[in-house]
């Protein structure tokens, strides 16, 4: 909470002329007899030293949220590797009860209470020290199944991956650190049972945060990882319900032989299958291999269960070509689960058609044995009700860091708000002795919610620098290059094995990478917070005393600088004795144990401020600042003045050339004016000559052209005159030698009928006697 100026004119405030602060509160000696000024001056004394410290505390807030972070984050590391011993030890035990249920009254049942039993043990391990499943770092399956079991009670429809984040994920090459299998509990009461049947080489896995949104719904579920909508409803049929069902939750690195279920991949799979030594002459066959990848098997092979025919009656109505392919691919599915919905990209088809058929990423892992994998649990299946399915890019994630910024924040304002309630209480009974109670309980509340607000703040902003520098680093190759390097020298890796809380000799790369990125963002989490605390109280300080003319611009910067940088070292100092005593502190992760964490925080963070300060750290930093803003001020006065300077010559100079130019102007337009008039008088001239020309040239061409036409009339004329001659004198010919002709033929046929007549006359004569 921010101090009141009028009462605390503390050390806070510097006045570089002078080291000693003006207006100093000293403590009380509460021992020595009342002054000459009474009991009133000794109670305002008083409620002023009170008044001192709770400001010097509140500014130490940020230190304390640094111890509360550092020394949470080690003692997580110890309970994590507790809790993971405990779960080892209890599902190794009870699953030698399992196998010889005579070696304890009440054995499991099954591998699932097996995994339950040691799930109970593992979290029984973390609440020692007040954490829960999601606080731990690293993998755990435990946090999966609690992150399975939030999103299930998450309100709302199905949700599920969209196919531009699947696709994204399937080319980023993304690692998943968890895998998931939908199990019939009947087959997991035996210590042998395998993740799929024994007799085959792999098994189909898929991931929990693709999963997550089918809300442990268990059919719906069996649609995502490529359980077609034929085999569910025979499970329905054979009175099968969701609850008969359980996912099964196992750890990435535990997983052998893991691969991307490319063709290439289920194809050389099948080809050093003792179940397809028939097709080993057509395996490599291009043409044939291109036919056994067909999406046309999807169609075969629901009309040959339509038709209920065997895979080789169904063959034989397929054309001689297609038979053997389709035997191929119908044996891939019967023996390798590569069953008609295989897409050959790494992901299932979405069975219903939903969401573009895009199902979720799938993983081909080795066929082990679940008791051996020793790292996996199992989580109940159940019947939702619901149908729709919303389509989302967000999908959910399991962090490794889980940002739970209302824990820390509770621990933050209750330890803050108890300071500062403590803090007050000085000026809370000088009130209350003047009879002033409503004063005294407004002081008292003020005081203790604006303390509480501050240490949640702080607490909150810590966490949230702290993770943000975290994350970067993680993100960061050149980062990870150099925690790759650290990681081979030994005296780096005895210090982090220490807050790791693990022997050096077992740290592993990762574990290292891990703790170093959490004690990074812890130091700069701190570092920040502690300096913006601190710079803060001194930038209200100082705001109040430059108001009051008391400082200049320069030196309440200065100062408020100074301020930062001392908080920035009390705060590393918190977040260093947090780490110091977080192996030795119980019950880090409670509301005590936090509160205890916040204190030392403080401590360390005070003896760090007061040390700085009695080095001179704060005002040396303040003098420096405030130099080089007056060094800097001069500098710009000096750039100013010269800068006016060169203004103003530039000024003259432009002023004489823009002058200069406005004269080459006027007789530039002068000139241009005379060019106008001269051009103009030769463009009339030209103008006068080219119309005479044209004129001539009119007058010209119509005398040719009518002496033209006149010689075509005349020419035409007699044309027309000889052709009428010539036309006239070839009709009198044609008339005359037709008349001739016709005088010829009317004198040839008169001759003829008279020799025709006159013979048949004659004949008919001598016929009949005439």
């Amino acid at each position: 909470m921010a101090p009141k100026i009028e009462q605390n004119q503390t050390n806070r405030t510097h006045y570089h002329d002078n080291p000693t602060p003006k207006n100093t509160v000293e403590p009380p000696v509460i021992s020595k007899p009342p002054t000459d000024d009474g009991a009133n001056s000794k109670r305002s004394d008083f409620t002023a030293y009170g008044n001192q410290q709770k400001d010097r505390l509140e500014r130490l807030f940020g230190a304390g949220s640094a111890g509360v972070s550092s020394m949470r984050d080690v003692r997580l590391a110890a309970a994590t590797k507790k809790a993971n011993w405990a779960f080892a030890r209890t599902y190794q035990n009870e699953l030698k009860t399992l196998g010889n249920p005579t070696l304890s009254p009440s054995p499991p049942k099954n591998l699932i209470e097996v995994s339950r039993r040691a799930e109970t043990a593992y979290r029984a391990e973390l609440a020692k020290e007040g954490f829960t499943p999601l606080d731990v770092r690293g993998t755990s399956v435990v946090k999966t199944a609690d992150f399975l079991r939030s999103e299930a009670s998450r309100r709302g429809d199905f949700t599920t991956s969209s196919p531009l984040e699947i696709r994204q994920r399937l080319a980023s090459g993304e690692q998943p650190k968890y895998f998931v299998r939908v199990m019939e509990k009947s087959r997991l009461s035996a210590t042998d049972a395998h993740l799929s049947n024994p007799n085959s080489p792999h098994v189909w896995l898929a991931t929990p945060e693709e999963i997550a949104g089918a809300k442990l719904d268990g059919f719906e579920t069996m649609k995502r990882v490529g359980f077609s909508d034929q085999y569910i409803g025979e499970l329905k049929a054979a009175g099968k319900t969701s609850s008969d069902f359980v996912l099964v939750v196992t750890e990435a690195r535990g997983v052998g032989n893991q691969k991307v279920p490319t063709w290439d991949t289920v194809l050389n799979t099948a080809k050093t299958h003792p179940d397809f030594l028939q097709f080993q002459r057509k395996a490599n066959d291009p043409d044939f291999m291109q036919k056994v990848k067909s999406p046309d098997y999807r169609a075969h092979f629901e009309e040959m269960n339509r038709l209920k025919l065997t895979d080789v009656q169904y063959a034989r109505t397929l054309p001689k070509d297609e038979r053997g392919a389709f035997l191929f691919r119908d044996k891939m599915n019967r023996k390798l689960g590569v069953n008609e919905f295989f897409t050959g990209d790494g992901r299932t088809a979405r069975t219903d058609g939903q969401n573009q058929g895009y199902g979720v990423r799938e993983i081909l892992g080795g066929n082990d044995q679940v008791s051996s994998m020793q790292r996996n649990t199992f989580v109940e299946l159940s019947e939702t009700g619901k149908t729709n399915l919303k389509i989302t890019n967000n999908t959910p994630t399991i962090a490794d860091n889980p940002l739970r910024l209302r824990g820390e924040m509770k621990i933050g304002g209750l330890a803050g708000g108890t300071f500062s309630a403590a803090t007050s209480l000085p000026e809370v009974f000088n009130q209350a002795q003047r009879g002033d109670y409503a004063g005294a309980a407004t002081t008292f509340a003020v005081n203790t919610g604006g303390g509480a607000t501050l240490g949640a703040l702080s607490s909150g902003g810590e966490r949230i620098v702290g993770r943000t520098v975290e994350n970067a680093l993680s993100r960061s190759n050149l980062a990870n290059r150099g925690l790759e390097s650290l990681y081979t020298n030994g005296a780096a890796r005895n210090v982090v094995s220490r807050l790791a809380q693990t022997e050096a000799s077992t740290l592993t790369s990762q574990t290292f990478n891990t703790t170093v990125r959490t004690v990074a963002g812890r130091v700069g989490g701190a570092g920040v917070i502690g300096g913006v605390v601190n710079g803060a109280f001194s930038a209200y300080d100082q705001i109040g005393a430059f108001n009051r003319g008391e400082v200049t611009g320069s030196q309440a910067i200065g100062t408020v600088v100074g301020e930062a940088s001392v908080g920035v070292g009390a705060g590393l100092a918190g977040a260093a004795a947090g780490a110091a005593i977080g192996s030795v502190i119980p019950g880090a992760g409670t509301i005590v144990g936090g509160v205890i964490g916040f204190g030392v925080g403080m401590a360390a963070g005070y003896f760090a401020d007061k040390g700085l300060r009695g080095l001179g750290v704060d005002k040396a930093i303040a003098k420096g600042v405030t130099a080089t803003i007056d060094a800097g001020s001069r500098l710009a006065g000096a750039v100013q003045r010269r800068g006016s300077q060169a203004v103003q010559a530039g000024r003259q100079f432009v002023s004489q050339q823009i002058t200069q130019a406005k004269a080459v102007y006027r007789s530039a337009s002068s000139a241009v004016k005379s060019a106008r008039a001269f051009v103009g008088q030769k463009l009339d001239n030209a103008r006068q000559r080219v119309s005479n020309a044209t004129r001539a040239a009119v007058n010209y061409v119509s005398q040719v052209k009518d002496r033209a036409v006149q010689a075509v009339r005349n020419t035409a004329s007699q044309a027309i005159n000889q052709v009428r001659s010539t036309v006239s004198n070839v009709a009198n010919q044609v008339s005359s030698t037709v008349n001739n002709i016709a005088d010829q033929a009317r004198s040839t046929v008169s001759n003829a009928v008279n020799n025709v007549v006159g013979g048949a006359v004659n004949n008919l004569k001598s016929v009949f006697g005439w």
